[in-house]
């Protein structure tokens, strides 16, 4: 059985972390115009980026190897 599902799989999670990032990030920029207040919402979007990536890649890879190997599987009902 190969992996390579889950190798490419996995590459796209970073690439979406780094678009969500950015998005923040310019969204940051025109929305705020003082610059502490940019500087603490950078580095909270930095932070929630790297969370939501990293949770959305988990809960995708958990139930993509759990397709690959179902815990419970289907018992046939014996005909009488």
């Amino acid at each position: 059985m190969s992996s390579t599902g889950i190798i490419v799989g996995s590459c796209i999670f970073p690439i979406l972390g780094i678009i969500g990032y950015i998005f923040a990030h310019v969204s940051i920029d025109k929305n705020f115009k003082d610059g502490n207040k940019r500087r603490e919402n950078k580095k909270l979007a930095i932070v929630v980026a790297i969370m939501t990536t990293f949770c959305m890649w988990l809960h995708w890879v958990c139930a993509y190897m759990h397709q690959m190997h179902p815990i419970i599987k289907p018992e046939p009902e014996k005909s009488e």
